[in-house]
């Protein structure tokens, strides 16, 4: 996956996680092993101080769905001044990716309980990508 057009905007309630429209990407899993990613964000922020964004991949594989690197994702806290616009890089290693054929997944972003201020992600100021072997 790599978007480097187009922008992802929240500014009403954000309650639980919410896919990142076109931050998704479709990658084969020919062998079932443990399996490393590299998910990188550029070009997001916030307008309030001390917001606290958890980020997670949801990938699915026919009817199994999987949450990288679990339910509750990775946890960050932006700021609206200190980090505005900075990137984020998160590596992690699964097993949870564990049948063969094509999977496909799906940037997902939440601020958890926070719904004083919007996020908002723009491919003028950064990309997404993710990278996984």
């Amino acid at each position: 996956m790599h978007v480097t057009s187009g922008f992802w905007v929240c500014d009403t309630s954000m309650v639980g996680f919410h896919d990142v429209t076109n931050a998704r990407g479709e990658f084969q899993l020919w062998i079932v092993k443990p399996v490393t990613y590299v998910l990188h964000i550029g070009g997001d922020w916030v307008n309030d101080d001390s917001v606290v964004i958890f980020y997670r991949l949801r990938c699915t594989h026919g009817a199994n769905t999987v949450y990288l690197p679990n339910l509750q994702g990775h946890k960050i806290y932006k700021f609206e001044i200190h980090n505005r616009l900075e990137s984020e890089t998160f590596t992690y290693v699964t097993q949870d990716l564990n049948q063969r054929g094509k999977w496909t997944c799906h940037l997902q972003v939440s601020r958890g309980a926070s719904t004083r201020s919007f996020y908002r992600w723009d491919s003028q100021y950064g990309e997404i990508s993710l990278t996984m072997w």
